[in-house]
């Protein structure tokens, strides 16, 4: 079923894809989008290669059409990720030879295309699959690689991830010191970021490797570290029960290591009852041995200590998995009280490791052999041997990694520097900034400073000027008008018959009390300089008319004061009021005469009157030019004693 299903869609695009290649024309950035639809088909066969229903040869046929319509469409990025899978098929496979060479055909396609982050994958896949050939060096270099590559790039996920890769190697040779290194470095890309796996599986590697150099209170301390970052749930989740487990298991061994076995005993005797654990056979037997040993350790007599053990050995067996860890404890298990049955353990436990390549283990086991009845010359070789290639393989990764550790420190310190630069330009940026805001704040307390000083001062004017008008309003009611009354009273007072013989008389003399308090009133009353000021201002020339006295003029329309400003108004009005005041007082006119007209920004208004002439009329003179220097005008005098007196006013509007 399966075969057909796949035939059909490998038919399908014979035909399909070369006619919407057809199709394609001159490429261009933005494709249409029914041929954008067809270019997205392409990940129909991306999918079938990772179908787990087909068989290997059809996930290669799928891999092979997605590569092939790419390229045709010359999609640079379809046709790195096509390669990329393709790898990953051959490693699925557990063909390494043939994944490596697709990685190289990745990593040539992605140089021709300079794509870095391809470049960067490129070699970690060299490096994982020569890893599981157990080309450590090799697989060492080309982490390093790709490690530099997202380093350079700013990819610091990458970069952590690489770093995990490396220390972990270091670890498998010994070297617990470079390793350990490794995984520092590591976290400076990592730390900050939300990639908890990670995180935690440098902040293991890290314990380990403590752990193995016996700085026990350091080991724990950074077991506690990744057993506290887990504790969140979204960290939990990323990092998977399986590693979590690994975690525990490690906290166990470290208890072990420090003499402290019931809380080893405990934390295993826990684990070994939960249900991840009983679920999974391999973590079952790990948890299991682990007890055993450490009751061993405890207590040697303790039958408990061996069924733990060979439980786990017989789990290992039927799974093939770990023999060397079982067998190097029942080693030291039978060491004392058995050495022919610990030696078996031992030499089944080397030949383990060399099936495995793992010189780490190798050594081992053969130092367990040399300790129960020493080594032959053969064997003597073999280990010497092993300890100069474990020698040589920690030289050989730390030569590999020590310019790529100068390099990070070089960067760091660049980008240190170029911190510390920013810093000090935000710094002197903050200072001057500091210094604007005193400046502004400085400038802006002496602004309202003085305004306020001003309105003050301008209160303090306002209320002098409003005393000496209550002064001067009080004079000239005293003077104006109370004496007149006083006079009138008198009058009746002395002569009782003045009253009824010359009424007329008291009637006149009311009369001109009576024009005296309205004069004062208009005076120091608010003058309306709205649309109504015409009529105020004929009010104002109509009040000083009398039967003596005749006040001529030209009357204006509203329009005719419409642009002119509020303040001249009433500075206008007040300077008419004085002048006719003054001529009521001193001049004995018969005969007034005030005209308004404008010229080009100027008002002018002559004032005339038959009055007794210049030197009556100095008073009212002295008076008008404050009022007109106050409007900021000018006043041009023309009389004579004869003549009467002539004043032309001009005001600028």
């Amino acid at each position: 079923m399966k075969c057909v299903r796949f035939s059909s869609l490998f038919l399908f695009s014979l035909v399909f894809i070369p006619l919407f290649f057809s199709c394609l024309g001159d490429k261009e950035n933005s494709l249409p989008p029914e041929l954008q639809s067809r270019i997205d088909s392409l990940s129909v066969f991306y999918s079938l290669s990772k179908e787990d229903s087909l068989s290997d040869d059809e996930k290669h046929k799928a891999v092979n059409q997605f590569i092939e319509g790419a390229a045709q469409f010359n999609i640079d990025s379809l046709i790195l990720k096509g390669y990329s899978r393709k790898a990953s098929l051959y490693n699925d496979e557990d063909k390494w030879d043939l994944a490596i060479q697709a990685s190289h055909v990745l990593l040539e396609k992605a140089q021709l295309k300079s794509d870095s982050n391809y470049i960067g994958t490129a070699y970690f896949k060299i490096g994982l699959y020569n890893k599981k050939k157990k080309e450590w060096t090799k697989a060492f270099e080309n982490y390093n690689r790709s490690f530099k590559i997202h380093r350079n790039i700013g990819d610091s996920l990458k970069a952590g991830k690489r770093c995990m890769a490396m220390a972990n190697i270091q670890k498998r040779m010994g070297d617990y010191g470079g390793s350990l290194q490794t995984a520092i470095d590591g976290l400076e890309f990592n730390d900050k970021t939300d990639d908890y796996r990670t995180i935690s599986g440098l902040y293991h590697i890290i314990s380990v490797c403590y752990k193995e150099q016996k700085k026990d209170s350091n080991a724990l301390k950074w077991n506690e570290k990744v057993l506290d970052l887990i504790k969140d749930s979204i960290a939990f989740k990323k990092v998977g029960m399986n590693e979590v487990l690994t975690f525990l298991n490690t906290k166990a061994n470290i208890y072990e290591q420090r003499g402290e076995f019931d809380k080893s005993i405990a934390l295993l005797d826990s684990l070994r009852n939960t249900p991840e654990v009983i679920k999974d056979s391999t973590e079952y037997a790990r948890v299991t041995n682990n007890l055993g040993y450490v009751l061993w350790k405890k207590d040697s007599t303790n039958n408990q200590s061996l069924n733990l053990i060979l439980e786990a050995l017989d789990i290992r067996q039927k799974r093939n998995e770990d023999l060397i860890s079982s067998n190097i404890k029942l080693t030291e298990y039978f060491s004392q009280i058995n050495p022919e049955q610990a030696l078996k353990h031992a030499t089944i436990a080397f030949g383990f490791a060399k099936g495995l390549k793992n010189p780490m283990a190798q050594i081992e086991a053969l130092e367990c052999i040399e300790k129960i009845e020493g080594l032959d010359l053969e064997s003597s070789k073999r280990l010497n041997n092993l300890y100069r290639e474990i020698s040589d393989a920690r030289n050989k990764l730390r030569e590999i990694y020590a310019p790529t550790r100068y390099e990070n420190e070089l960067l760091t310190k660049n980008i240190q520097e170029e911190k510390l630069e920013s810093s000090n330009q935000r710094n002197l940026k903050n200072i001057f900034l500091f210094i604007g805001l005193i400046a502004l704040a400085s400038t802006l307390f002496i602004y309202f400073f003085l305004k306020q000083r001003g309105r003050q001062r301008a209160e303090l004017a306002k209320i002098q000027e409003r005393h000496k008008t209550e002064n001067r309003l009080t004079k000239k009611v005293h003077d104006e008008v109370g004496n007149d009354l006083y006079y009138l009273m008198t009058q009746i007072q002395h002569n009782p018959d003045f009253l009824e013989k010359k009424g007329y008389k008291v009637l006149d003399g009311l009369q001109s009390i009576y024009s005296k308090a309205r004069d004062i009133s208009r005076e120091y009353s608010a003058v309306d300089t709205g649309e109504n000021y015409p009529d105020e201002l004929l009010s104002l020339l109509n009040s000083y008319g009398n039967t003596k006295t005749n006040i001529v003029t030209t009357p204006q329309k509203p329009e005719f004061w419409a642009n002119i400003k509020a303040q001249t108004k009433e500075g206008v009005f007040r300077l008419v009021q004085e002048l006719l005041t003054n001529m009521k007082k001193h001049s004995e006119a018969t005969l007034v005469a005030v005209t308004f007209f404008k010229e080009p920004k100027t008002l002018i208004i002559n004032y005339s009157d038959n009055g007794k002439g210049t030197e009556v009329a100095q008073p009212k003179l002295r008076s008008a030019e404050t009022r007109v220097k106050e409007l900021g005008g000018r006043l041009n005098l023309g009389s004579d004693l004869q003549q009467g007196f002539t004043l032309k006013i001009e005001i600028p509007i």
